[in-house]
């Protein structure tokens, strides 16, 4: 013997390194996509409901609100099921940076100092963890989804404390499609 692998078989070193396991399965990012992508799809359909529901003349304060929250359970759970422990620590900070719009909207208004803070660490947190995502699992389409939708929540948010203006509705809808599209390839992967 020596000491390189045999004919017909690879090293578990170049395994991890391919992100693919002794078995040949390919590993994922997240440890379970699947709940992950029906959050994802929930809360992207709120946000595009912020935008549809306006147009056929039915006004429903609490659609965005709503939004906000399964946003907000939507990064809780890609925390605990992301693997990369960066992506884990992303999507906390971001958690908390848009749970913090979310207590402000229950309390009036009670943290507007520190509202445009939260909502700039969140958005930057939450682009970091879709990235930190994205590399664990080199090229998917669920990933690439994940990152733009990441980007349009950060956009969104940044948004509502500066010039978005009138486009916030248009924007709360493509956050809405990228969310829904993000779920969609999570469990469309895991079920192939």
């Amino acid at each position: 013997m020596d000491g390189t692998p045999s004919e017909g078989r690879v090293s578990s070193h170049s395994h991890v390194a391919s992100g693919v396991n002794a078995q040949g399965v390919h590993m994922s990012s997240l440890s379970r996509p699947t709940p992950v992508g029906y959050v994802l799809i929930v809360s992207g359909a709120l946000f595009v409901l912020t935008y549809v529901l306006p147009l056929v003349g039915i006004d429903v304060p609490l659609t965005l609100f709503a939004a906000y929250i399964s946003l907000v359970v939507a990064l809780v759970v890609l925390c605990v099921l992301a693997r990369p422990v960066l992506a884990k620590v992303a999507f906390a900070i971001a958690a908390v940076g848009f749970g913090l719009v979310v207590v402000n909207v229950v309390f009036f208004g009670a943290l507007a100092d520190l509202l445009a803070a939260a909502i700039v660490v969140g958005a930057i947190a939450v682009v970091a963890g879709a990235v930190a995502l994205l590399v664990g699992d080199r090229g998917r389409a669920a990933g690439i989804a994940l990152v733009i939708a990441a980007l349009l929540v950060g956009f969104y948010f940044v948004g509502a404390i500066g010039p978005l203006g009138s486009a916030a509705s248009t924007v709360a809808l493509l956050v809405g499609v990228a969310l829904v599209l993000a779920g969609t390839l999570m469990i469309r992967r895991v079920s192939r």
